[in-house]
């Protein structure tokens, strides 16, 4: 045998694990853990016992495992995890087939059920990653669908590497022709505003996930040890001082938590600088909470439900609702001028009563003997490193943090130094407020945005100006240093990465910007083209022509005669492959299976030669040589009379092949 070649039902065992990988993959983030770690662990045992034991279970014992999973399935089923267990159903289901000793429609049902499972993980998630392995695993499944009509054919056959490459491309021809109805079911499938599975899930402190209207100190943490995309903004790019993006202020203080106490009512304010930056801003996901983020400061937010809280504050008012892009018009500066010139000073200025006594001492020794506009530069001092350093692990957690913070651990992360430098200033006279929203972000140059991650999730404070009548801006928080600046291949890794972002951000923007207008625009020109299709197809002609001019009417009408060419010749070989004889397929199984037994037919060799060939090598009385003489003889009886085989002879030649595929002859 071969070196190169390799059996079907091999090839069917490898396609089918990969298949499987592929939809766990794509389904990950709409399953649990332990159903993902469960599903990983059966589909790894059911390879190993197929590989190394070739023994399988009772079918009767997997029949009873798939009715006990749909059961189990059914009675933890609810409204908000419908999907969820739905998708975890499937996937076991799948791995209990490959526990069984597969035939052709075992295969079959495993791809069917793939199929089920990537169209439920679909109603959950929506990112351009899962695109690409819903490609993937259509061409996988594709594949095994060939393969197990094949199978259930010649389940002996042995495939060598180019035949092997030569199906896949005929799967690739069918994957193609196939793609368009997957387009169309994409466009046509109604979509909601909001699916079963993305209702709002509630953090342990009762808030929504992400920002909430309040800041307990260690609860930005959270977001900041995710490295997820929290948006993307198309704008220019600006310099890396501009960029912090507002979302709520903070303004009430009650010795543990900072609230935003919103008036309801804005003012306005005086844009400072030249220009402003325009921004379409793009969430990864739906928000479920009041903040709207932009670049500071913002003065216009445009989106349904979106309306303005106070200076440089937009909410949202339908935060139960869908949300995925607003956009956003923004004079990025680090100061804040209410058009009155003034503010409610005891609103920012509110304290506990006796609130830390010994802070309150600190405050008055570095402070005396400065002005106020020069207070908040000292408390920066003070909260600088080498006294203060910057971490996200081991924060101060006690009755009273911000004092363990400031006197004993002097680490923590912006949420510890903004609150620090908030109170302190509201001790020396000095209104402030804190701001949370994001700081950074890495600029595609591809797609012209930056990528905003939870991770650049930030707080940072405001303090009053008297005499200017203006916020400032102040970021107390020490720069981390963990980021190195890396040599030419993190620089190159980089790169990379940021094109993998572009090409899943146009993906998701697919997603995010298709609503039911334009779906019933499409569904629309459908019906019209299946009414009057000539009328369409000259009308579209004619768009072509007037829009680009003749070039793009003739090359849509080559385009369409390479393609019926393609087409005509694929089915005329479909045509010449039904063409070949019974007798040619069974001799096709009788050398593929003494191949198995490594006997291989010479090119252009013929029967009789071949038998002497083999009696030499395996001796005149040895079972391969009289079982292979036996069909021989037997099937050129018919084959050289030139007679339809009967289905005696037919069965005593699958018997023969059998045998000595198997090694019993």
């Amino acid at each position: 045998m071969s070196r190169y070649s390799i059996t079907l039902e091999k090839l069917l065992l490898a396609n089918t694990s990969l298949l499987a990988l592929t939809v766990l993959a794509a389904s990950a983030n709409a399953i649990g853990t332990v159903y993902a770690a469960l599903f990983s662990a059966l589909a790894a045992s059911a390879a190993a016992m197929e590989i190394f034991v070739g023994k399988h279970p009772p079918r009767f014992a997997m029949n009873i495992a798939s009715i006990a999973i749909l059961a189990a399935s059914v009675a933890r089923m609810r409204y908000d995890t419908f999907i969820m267990a739905l998708t975890e159903a499937i996937l076991l289901m799948i791995a209990v087939k490959m526990f069984e000793e597969k035939r052709s429609r075992d295969y079959c049902q495993i791809a069917a059920l793939s199929m089920f499972t990537m169209i439920s993980a679909a109603v959950d998630i929506v990112s351009g990653v899962f695109l690409y392995y819903c490609v993937i695993a259509s061409a996988l499944i594709a594949f095994q669908l060939l393969l197990a009509a094949w199978f259930n054919r010649e389940p002996y056959l042995s495939l060598t590497l180019k035949e092997v490459f030569q199906a896949g491309g005929r799967v690739a021809v069918i994957w193609a022709m196939m793609l368009p109805l997957c387009v169309f079911l994409f466009f046509a499938a109604p979509r909601g505003q909001m699916t079963l599975s993305r209702l709002p899930q509630r953090n342990s402190s009762g808030g929504y996930t992400g920002f909430s209207d309040h800041l307990v100190l260690g609860s930005v943490r959270n977001i900041q040890l995710d490295e997820s995309i929290a948006f993307r903004a198309e704008m220019p790019r600006v310099a890396p001082k501009h960029l912090f993006w507002r979302g709520l202020v903070l303004d009430t203080f009650d010795g543990h938590i900072w609230n935003a106490g919103f008036r309801g009512r804005s003012e306005g304010f005086v844009p400072q600088g030249s220009d402003f930056v325009r921004q379409e801003i793009f969430l990864e996901n739906e928000i479920y909470m009041r903040a709207i983020f932009a670049l500071d400061v913002p003065i216009q937010v445009r989106a349904r439900g979106i309306v303005i809280a106070e200076e440089g504050v937009f909410v949202n008012t339908n935060y139960r609702g869908r949300m995925r892009s607003y956009t956003a018009v923004s004079y990025p500066s680090g100061m804040l001028r209410p058009s009155s010139g003034r503010i409610q000073s005891g609103r920012y200025l509110g304290l506990p009563d006796n609130f830390s006594p010994p802070l309150r001492e600190l405050v008055e020794d570095m402070t005396d003997g400065s002005g106020d506009a020069d207070k908040p530069k000292v408390i920066m001092d003070y909260l600088s490193p080498p006294s203060f350093s910057y971490t996200l692990d081991e924060l101060p957690v006690s009755s009273n943090p911000l004092e363990d913070f400031i006197f004993n651990s002097k680490k923590g992360n912006c949420e510890y130094f903004a609150a620090a430098m908030a109170v302190m200033l509201r001790m020396a006279g000095i209104p402030s407020r804190l701001i949370t929203g994001y700081h950074g972000g890495a600029y595609n140059e591809s797609g012209e945005y930056y990528a905003v991650n939870q991770s650049n999730a930030h707080v940072w404070v405001e303090a009053w100006n008297e005499e200017a009548g203006a916020w400032f801006r102040y970021d107390p928080t020490p720069a981390s240093n963990e980021a190195g600046s890396g040599g030419e291949g993190e620089r190159i890794l980089g790169l990379f990465r940021m094109y993998l972002d572009y090409m899943n951000y146009q993906i998701s923007r697919v997603f995010m910007e298709y609503e039911g207008e334009n779906q019933m625009r499409i569904l629309d020109a459908i019906r019209e083209f299946f009414s009057s299709p000539v009328e369409s197809v000259m009308a579209a002609l004619d768009k072509f022509a007037s829009l680009s001019g003749e070039i793009y009417a003739v090359g849509a009408v080559l385009s369409a005669a390479a393609l019926a060419f393609s087409l005509r010749r694929y089915l005329r070989r479909g045509k010449e492959m039904k063409k070949r004889s019974r007798d040619e397929a069974i001799k096709i199984r009788f050398v593929d299976a003494m191949k198995r037994r490594g006997f291989e037919k010479k090119p252009g060799e013929g029967l009789e030669e071949f038998m002497r060939r083999v009696r030499e090598k395996s001796g005149p009385n040895s079972e391969i040589a009289a079982a292979s003489g036996r069909f021989v003889e037997s099937f050129e009886e018919f084959y050289f009379r030139d007679v339809p085989v009967s289905p005696a002879a037919l069965a005593e030649l699958d018997g023969i092949i059998r045998s000595i595929a198997r090694g019993t002859a």
